[in-house]
C-alpha cells in the first residue's frame, strides 16, 4: 500500500486554487475558501470536472455582474440554469419572446 503524500487539507486547498483561478472574480477569497471547504468531495468534483464555471463566465462576461465566488458556492449556483446570450447579445429567452411577437 502506498503512502498518501498529501493531506486532505492540502488537496482541498489545491482544488480551491484551481477553482479560484477558473472563476476569475477575485473578491473575498477568505469567504470563498471557507465556502469551498464546506462542500463535499462530490460537489467539488462536479464543479471542477465540468465546464460549468466557463459557461457561467460566458453568460456573465462583465465581472461586475458575476456573483462573488463565496455566494456562488454557498448558493450551489452551479446547479442553476444558465441563460446564454445569442450573438446579438440578447438571451435565448428574450429572442424567443421577440420571435413570437414578430413572427420571425
Amino acid at each position: 500500500m502506498q503512502e498518501c503524500l498529501f493531506t486532505e487539507t492540502e488537496i482541498i486547498d489545491a482544488k480551491f486554487t484551481e477553482f479560484w483561478e477558473r472563476y476569475d472574480k477575485k473578491v473575498s477569497k477568505k469567504d470563498a475558501r471557507r465556502a469551498w471547504s464546506k462542500l463535499n468531495n462530490r460537489q467539488r468534483k462536479e464543479i471542477l470536472d465540468s465546464d460549468i464555471i466557463e459557461r457561467y463566465k460566458e453568460s456573465t462576461p462583465d465581472k461586475q455582474y458575476r456573483l462573488h465566488p463565496a455566494t456562488w458556492l454557498n448558493g450551489e449556483h452551479w446547479n442553476d440554469e444558465i441563460i446564454s446570450k445569442t450573438k446579438s447579445g440578447i438571451s435565448d429567452q428574450q429572442f424567443g419572446r421577440l420571435a413570437a411577437t414578430t413572427g420571425i
